[in-house]
């Protein structure tokens, strides 16, 4: 079938029976599906998160009224260069989720960049097109191929909108004692530990999912296997 042809796979339990269906269902809801090797011929380096050669053409098409200039200034606020591995990744993600979702207040700033049009100072820049979903550029990918300081890692599944990471995945075999506390206690806060390069993944990430196939349970960054809940 298609499955076994399209998707690169680990023959492991997690690949075969986790993360091939779950590729299928993201596929059937016409997601883009990229191999890691194909995925990597559209990044600059490893180290980095966003998918940026996604990133821009989405900009342009969601803001046409916008410049290759202001496209540029646009990405530049959100860009993992302005964001420092020492920084809370809580915090940041938090300040990262404003831009993204064009809030604006006490807490909150959105993504704006100088007008070209003399009687107006600013333009707002949407990242997202909330009113036409259809419009957005939607990809998953696994075993992603992350580099930090010393050593790679290679979440399950990552979903990227616009070329934004906003969800990661962990696939685990049903038969253990307790699949998604493994994937919660064990990965998510392996990829989550500061000063090892891995973290600024989630600068970006809404939330993350855990999953043996027959259950799954979502949560947010820094939160423990207990404060999941149920998918």
């Amino acid at each position: 079938g298609q499955g076994q042809t399209r998707y690169s796979l680990e023959k492991t339990p997690e690949g075969q029976l986790v993360e091939k269906p779950l590729l299928e269902q993201l596929w059937n809801m016409k997601y883009d599906y990229k191999t890691q090797r194909q995925l990597n011929k559209e990044r600059d380096k490893t180290s980095e998160v966003i998918i940026y050669k996604r990133l821009r053409p989405a900009l342009k098409k969601i803001n046409p009224h916008l410049s290759d200039v202001q496209i540029n200034q646009a990405i530049e606020q959100i860009h993992e260069e302005e964001f420092e591995h020492s920084l809370s990744r809580i915090d940041t993600n938090e300040t990262i989720y404003g831009k993204l979702t064009g809030l604006s207040t006490s807490r909150f700033t959105p993504i704006q960049v100088d007008s070209e049009d003399p009687s107006k100072e600013f333009e707002d820049v949407k990242i997202f097109d909330f009113e036409h979903p259809l419009e957005n550029d939607f990809l998953v990918t696994n075993q992603f191929e992350l580099f930090g300081f010393k050593e790679y890692i290679y979440p399950d599944i990552v979903i990227f909108v616009n070329g934004i990471p906003l969800v990661v995945i962990e696939c685990k075999r049903k038969d253990l004692p307790d699949p998604i506390e493994e994937a919660v206690e064990k990965n998510f806060a392996k990829y989550q530990l500061p000063k090892k390069g891995w973290d600024k993944l989630f600068f970006y990430n809404f939330f993350m999912v855990a999953t043996c196939g027959i259950v799954a349970k979502h949560g947010t960054i820094g939160a423990n296997v207990n404060h999941f809940a149920p998918w």
